[in-house]
């Protein structure tokens, strides 16, 4: 059975590896898994230790003020070799190839932590790249085409961190707009999972943004789309579950995470769910 903790480096950091003491490991997502972990488990039970570790996470986890990266270092000495733990290399510090997947976990953090200001300055930045998020560089260092969009329904999760709740009463109108092609994309993802069943992995962030619409300004859009998200999203057809009780999103994050290498995030998701009755 895996453990949470056994993914962890010297700094608690989660990155992916096949063994609690394995010297080798990648954090190519480490800020994907870490935001959401953090942000799911304060939903689930407020701690000062877990609060003062995120914010720990959001300072190590920049590269300038709002310029976001993967991981707090560059370790040029981990080579990783093993196919298993994904043969990537370690350009984990440069902001260059941060993707919209690791970019969107760490925005619902620092709203939640009221760090308005890093995600304004993220923000501000990303306007200025014309919309794009920070990706110019493949995970291998080679030049990327076109860079992950950022779309009206991710501007939907960046305004919400952007502002406290009273504020964001008052951006009501542009909240359901946005919202409006929030609602979009959670309906395209219900239907497309229907179609492609092994490819889950936007729902760990996805299920952070449903949840920070829930725990901010609902819209009736927002609304409609996280209760569609919640409750229509497809199981793996070729996933049987180990619980009766398993969330169609857990079979999903289990699916996802079933490689030996990757941490089990599906029960950070799995007591939020439980706990919110979702």
């Amino acid at each position: 059975m895996k453990k949470l903790d056994n993914f962890r480096d010297v700094k608690g950091y989660l990155v992916y590896k096949k063994h609690a003491s394995a010297e080798r490991y990648n954090a190519i997502d480490s800020n994907f898994l870490n935001s959401n972990t953090f942000y799911q488990q304060l939903l689930t039970k407020e701690s000062h230790h877990v609060r003062y570790a995120a914010n720990r996470f959001i300072k190590e986890f920049q590269h300038a003020p709002g310029i976001l990266r993967r991981y707090y270092k560059n370790d040029r000495d981990v080579q990783i070799n093993d196919q298993e733990l994904n043969d990537e290399c370690p350009y984990w510090m440069q902001p260059e190839t941060v993707s919209r997947d690791n970019s969107m976990g760490f925005i619902v953090l620092a709203g939640y932590l009221g760090r308005y200001d890093v995600v304004r300055k993220f923000a501000v930045y990303t306007l200025k790249r014309g919309s794009f998020f920070q990706n110019v560089k493949t995970n291998k260092w080679e030049d990327k085409l076109v860079p992950d969009f950022c779309g009206l329904s991710q501007w939907a999760t960046i305004l919400r961190s952007c502002f406290g709740k009273k504020a964001l009463i008052g951006l009501f109108p542009v909240l359901c707009v946005l919202d409006f092609f929030f609602m979009l994309a959670l309906i395209w993802d219900v239907l497309y999972f229907r179609v492609n069943h092994h490819d889950y992995s936007t729902v760990f962030h996805t299920l952070s943004a449903v949840m920070q619409k829930k725990m901010t300004v609902q819209t009736p859009f927002s609304a409609i789309g996280c209760y569609v998200y919640l409750n229509y999203l497809p199981a793996p057809t070729d996933y049987k579950p180990k619980k009766a009780d398993d969330h169609r999103i857990v079979a999903c994050l289990k699916y996802y995470s079933n490689a030996s290498y990757e941490p089990p995030i599906y029960d950070v998701s799995g007591a939020m769910l439980k706990k919110f009755k979702l």
